[in-house]
């Protein structure tokens, strides 16, 4: 198949930047899905292959690479698809799904209090551990988890605080 064409090229060079992981991901959306289509889930799901890209490169010795050696590309695959995962359920509840790239990116409180249920029962939950212990009914319990993930208090939440916070619940939830 063209995908394990692809990963095959990928994986017998030795150092792969950014923009090379990004036109792979590109052709493969485009192979799998057509050109507008394609073009569309490359731009909607972007900013997670930034945030896979610079994870994984961190696992590297010093972090300050700014590649993708062979032996961590299996791991970058799997980044993608959690990031990309993490940044869907993000625009689901900001509202970034409902008109594509067209959305602020941007969580507010009221957008997370609206959604807040669907993530306790477990509807839209993603399977992330960060929601997995979600019992009340309570707007006191979704605006502390809101406050927390708000890191930088700004009142509201990036895509970068969103995936730092399920990355930490991850962590400390021993996820393999």
């Amino acid at each position: 198949s063209k995908f394990r064409l692809c990963v095959y090229y990928l994986c017998r060079q030795h150092r792969h930047p950014l923009s090379e992981l990004n036109g792979w991901i590109l052709r493969e959306c485009i192979s799998k899905c057509g050109q507008t289509e394609g073009l569309t889930i490359y731009n909607y799901f972007y900013p997670s292959y930034i945030r896979a890209f610079n994870n994984v490169k961190d696992v590297d010795a010093d972090g300050k690479n700014d590649y993708i050696t062979k032996s961590k590309f299996r791991l970058c695959v799997s980044y993608l698809c959690i990031f990309a995962a993490m940044a869907d359920c993000f625009f689901v509840i900001e509202g970034g799904n409902q008109d594509v790239g067209q959305d602020d990116r941007r969580m507010t409180l009221e957008e997370w209090q609206a959604f807040f249920p669907r993530l306790r029962d477990g509807i839209d939950s993603y399977g992330f551990a960060a929601f997995k212990k979600l019992k009340t009914d309570s707007t006191s319990e979704a605006e502390e988890i809101f406050l927390e993930m708000d890191s930088d208090s700004g009142g509201i939440v990036l895509l970068s605080e969103w995936c730092d916070y399920l990355k930490k619940a991850e962590i400390d939830a021993q996820t393999p």
